[in-house]
């Protein structure tokens, strides 16, 4: 911070070429700083998303998906509650990859998980732990109403 004002001070001592020099550049190193700190928001923004999300499907990655696994079973715990817990291999994607190539088989997992996403309530987790496994979290939940929500996930 005193950085920045001593900048300031050394913009506003130069000589003036104008009777508004050092205003003018004082308001262009104030809106540079509000750039750069704006340029940064979006950047840590962008590696948040990273961080957090597969970069395929858009839902969680992995470490998303067993760090609230880990949450909702402390909640389960505590709280005496349900949780049932879904893990998901996608069957003969390998043959998919070598016959047709990766790019449908990823368009394969894609729209896979758009199913299940449609068929899930809003409180349910699903996570990508990778390839073509997924966890599905379903906090609060007893098996009757997984079995109905995966009836819909098989016959959508």
């Amino acid at each position: 911070f005193r950085f920045v004002l001593f900048f300031f001070f050394l913009m506003i001592r130069r000589p003036p070429r104008s009777t508004l020099f050092p205003y003018t550049t004082l308001f262009r190193s104030i809106s540079g700083l509000i750039k750069d700190i704006c340029d940064r928001k979006q950047i840590e923004e962008k590696l948040y998303h990273f961080a957090t999300y597969d970069e395929l499907t858009g839902v969680y990655n992995r470490r998303v998906g067993i760090e609230f696994l880990n949450q909702e079973l402390k909640k389960m715990r505590r709280g005496k509650t349900f949780l049932s817990i879904c893990y998901i291999d996608i069957n003969d994607l390998k043959i998919v990859n070598d016959n047709f190539g990766h790019e449908s088989g990823d368009n394969l997992i894609k729209f896979i998980v758009q199913d299940i996403k449609s068929a899930m309530r809003e409180s349910d987790i699903l996570s990508r732990l990778g390839g073509d496994e997924f966890l599905l979290i379903f906090p609060d939940c007893r098996l009757r109403e997984v079995k109905s929500i995966w009836e819909r996930v098989e016959n959508p």
